[in-house]
């Protein structure tokens, strides 16, 4: 007998869910676990007695009670509700369904005929909330919106009246007259079966088409786990084929091995929503035919574009990997040295390697140098010239100019691993010594003091930024360690160190294909591309058009180029802190260069109010989701960060889905621009789900958006441009080395599907005798740190590893005591080497 499991602890948000069979032990260290401290190792039991369910207490600490009686044994019946200490839990017996001998019908739909109004007037401004992304202290990831169906339509999504939908923006195309009586088909029905493949857990459920699947509790196929999106996925019947659409999920939707955006499964088969493998079947077809298979029709290319390092722009798919190296033997599990040093391959021996060459590599270096390791001992490979250089160019296409300021905070220098004095103290400083701009002096000092309850949090410039790690780049010797090159792989050698093989891009000779043997290896490789959503990426590969549907990320000035001469309405996809700085920018085309340029912003569903977490509420103002960082504060330092590196994975994945979601900055001015933009008619709010992108006669994009429910008529949005703002991406499958690293070694991932790092960033599986491997930024998200791809996140991780290797004697390191750290930050302030 299966049932369905949930409990909720007392006074707090911390909840769980379980789909399984019986019989059933719960407790704290059973599975599944119900970690609460009153709650008993082995607590209670249920079992399956006679046609009902039967509770029995295991001679508990803190007892057993159902209806608030404390009870040995008690008989529930199909379902009950019960207390094990002060954990309330509710079980539900999957019961099989009776046959059915009569199909009531279905209450008739009415198909609705929507007319394209000759005029409209503008909604008044609704209150309303969402999210967005921008470079963070780095590049945010990928977060899935937090967003709730809405009750009723909006305003901004239109008005009905006697039949006609009124839309500043929409033409529609016409249908039949309304036919109050006309009988619609009755849906198809699928069959779905789940299981957990980590917990055995399983379920079964029959749906009318659509079906839903996420971790909402209003999903109809609810997979609890924090790996699920709210909304993952959608499963949907086209001319007799089940058609499978990954709705923007954080962590992806495959086949098989291949991640997929919408694909055809046929009339039955599997797919997997990490960790669930799913069947999927058509009513009346038979289980046997839903095999796992690869996708028959990909109908969508995957909805990524990777970073082209050696030319500095984006590519529609990676390199294609060339042939012959690495060499055969990488094949194997462990590398011999003497096999390598046969194969005629330079071979370099260093102490310490930093792969990736970004942002992450400098950090972990500069604490390597700090801490007494020379420069002839540390070697870094990447494709950057110099470590922000990639970071600065997502920087300028998102709009964020040298002048304009990032969203991090003062003390979070990745130059400075003291973070003393900060951005802030030194802005002041000039400002008020005559250095810098008085004005801008004056208001950091303010900040520093009242921020953020009487002004908002300090950020510091973007261009002060890159020139401090350039500074502090030249002081290590940066040049000296670097190597200018591609990594394919990394092994572990039979001597116990690791074998990291590369290629040096350009070079076309015999020393193109090198291999570097080190004890100490750090990866931190960034994000591996950016990420269109599905309906623009269909566009980009069907149209070939690249100037009109574009994403934030990529370089893209040709779009305001051509709205400054030309105006124009532009639609903006995505909610987070990248939207809020292209919508600053196009707001500076109409003031500084006086054009005509409209904005329509497009949101799924309409957020009511902000996430909670505790008693703690985000605010929301005009569907904007507000928070200083990407992050709660208390995540990098405060209590937030201690209660994630003590919980348990699972709960991990309960606090980070909390926590988590798009948020924007609350600036002031961008506060204000977005309220007159709504005052005087050029920035719109509209709701609604995309089915696709066309290219109209024109010459021009037409978004359609599907109806809801009932009202299944089109709503086509008429634009100039698209820009994509919903960020990059972040999963292990999307960069090469990372895939290759976890499928030859069979590394373990954590709750968020990405690498499973211990608590000093250790990669978990790596370790080769008295060799260490660690790993940070975003492909650590998941583990014990929430803001790993922030400057102060990439500082965190790099303390917490070297001070790893110090503990564990690696070769030059030594202890950092109060003296000795005073002697090296005199060392920074003067510009002196370490």
């Amino acid at each position: 007998m299966q049932i369905h499991l949930t409990w909720q602890e007392p006074d707090s948000d911390v909840h769980g869910e379980w789909t399984g069979d019986l019989p059933l032990t719960l407790g704290r260290t059973t599975k599944p676990a119900i970690d609460h401290p009153q709650v008993t190792r082995e607590h209670a039991r249920l079992d399956w007695v006679d046609g009902q369910l039967i509770l029995t207490d295991l001679e508990s600490r803190n007892g057993t009670f159902v209806a608030d009686e404390q009870v040995d044994r008690a008989e529930l019946g199909a379902s009950g509700t019960f207390r094990l200490g002060p954990v309330v839990v509710e079980v539900q017996a999957l019961l099989p369904e009776p046959e059915e001998t009569v199909i009531a019908p279905e209450p008739p739909e009415l198909i609705e005929t929507i007319a394209a109004p000759e005029a409209v007037e503008e909604p008044g401004p609704v209150d309303t909330s969402g999210t967005v992304e921008e470079p963070d202290a780095a590049p945010e990831p990928v977060e899935e919106p937090a967003e709730e169906p809405a009750e009723a339509p909006s305003a901004d999504a239109g008005t009905l009246i006697e039949g006609e939908m009124t839309d500043s923006f929409a033409t529609v195309e016409e249908a039949e007259p309304i036919q109050a009586a006309k009988r619609v088909d009755e849906p198809p029905r699928l069959v779905v079966v789940w299981k957990n493949e980590e917990t055995g857990a399983e379920g079964q459920s029959m749906e009318k088409v659509p079906v839903a699947l996420g971790s909402r509790d209003d999903s109809a196929v609810r997979l609890a786990d924090a790996r699920v999106s709210r909304l993952h996925a959608t499963l949907m019947v086209e001319d007799g084929q089940i058609v499978l659409r990954d709705e923007q999920s954080s962590n992806g939707t495959f086949i098989g091995s291949e991640q997929v955006s919408v694909a055809q499964l046929g009339t039955a088969g599997q797919f997997t929503i990490r960790p669930f493998l799913i069947t999927a079947r058509i009513e009346g077809v038979e289980a046997e035919s839903a095999e796992v298979r690869e996708p028959a029709t990909q109908l969508e290319e995957e909805a990524s574009i990777f970073f082209d390092d050696e030319r500095g722009t984006l590519a529609p798919a990676p390199p294609a990997e060339e042939s012959g190296f690495p060499p055969a033997l990488f094949q194997q599990d462990m590398v011999s040295v003497s096999a390598l040093q046969a194969t005629g391959v330079p071979i370099e021996e260093k102490a310490y390697v930093a792969i990736g060459g970004g942002l992450g590599s400098f950090i972990w270096v500069d604490y390597l140098r700090v801490y007494g390791v020379p420069t002839e001992g540390i070697c870094v490979v990447g494709l950057e010239a110099k470590p922000h250089g990639r970071y600065e160019r997502l920087c300028i296409n998102s709009q964020i100019p040298y002048h304009e300021r990032l969203r991090s905070d003062s003390a979070s220098r990745p130059d400075c691993l003291w973070g003393w004095p900060g951005y802030a103290v030194v802005e002041a400083w000039n400002g008020i010594t005559g250095r810098g701009n008085l004005k801008d002096g004056l208001r950091a000092a303010w900040k520093i003091f009242a921020e953020p309850t009487f002004t908002s949090t300090y950020t510091p410039v973007s261009g002060v930024v890159f020139d401090s790690i350039d500074k502090e780049a030249r002081r290590i010797g940066w040049e000296q360690m670097r190597q200018h090159g591609r990594v394919k792989a990394i092994r572990k050698t039979d001597d116990g160190r690791y074998a990291v093989a590369y290629t040096v891009p350009g070079d076309t000779t015999d020393q193109r294909h090198r291999i570097v043997i080190a004890r100490y290896v750090h990866v931190a490789v960034g994000y591996p591309g950016i990420r269109l959503l599905p309906d623009l990426q269909a566009y980009r590969i069907e149209t070939g058009d690249l100037e009109r549907v574009v994403n934030a990320y990529e370089e893209h000035q040709h779009v305001y180029d051509t709205l400054a001469r030309e105006g124009g309405l532009v639609l903006i996809r995505g909610w987070g802190i990248v939207a809020s700085r292209i919508i600053q920018r196009l707001f500076e085309l109409r003031r500084d260069k006086g054009a005509d340029v409209q904005i329509l912003h497009l949101t799924r569903s309409i957020v009511a109010e902000g996430h909670r977490y505790r008693n703690a509420q985000r605010k929301v103002d005009n569907n904007w989701e507000f928070q200083p960082f990407n992050w709660p504060k208390a995540a990098w330092g405060g209590d937030l960060r201690f209660l994630l590196e003590e919980s348990s994975p699972e709960e991990r994945g309960r606090l980070l889905q909390a926590w988590g979601g798009t948020t924007t900055a609350d600036r002031e001015d961008w506060s204000d621009l977005i309220a007159q933009g709504r005052r005087e008619g050029w920035y719109h709010i509209r709701e609604g789900e995309v089915d696709r992108v066309e290219r109209n006669a024109e010459g021009t994009l037409t978004t359609v958006i599907r109806g809801k429910k009932t009202l299944r008529a089109e709503t086509r949005l008429d634009t100039n441009y698209i820009i994509d703002c919903t960020g990059l991406q972040s999963g292990i499958e999307s960069h090469p080395l990372l895939r290759d690293l976890v499928a030859h070694h069979g590394l373990g991932r954590n709750v968020q599907g990405r690498l499973d790092v211990a608590d000093d960033f250790e990669i978990r599986g790596m370790r080769n005798q008295q060799a260490r491997m660690y790993a940070s930024g975003v492909a650590t998200l998941g583990g014990p740190y929430a803001p790993v791809d922030s400057f102060l996140g990439l500082q965190y991780a790099a303390q917490r590893s070297v001070n790893a290797l110090v503990y564990h004697r690696a070769p030059r390191l030594q202890h950092l005591g109060a003296l000795t750290s005073f002697g090296q930050w005199r060392r920074w302030a003067r510009g002196v080497a370490p």
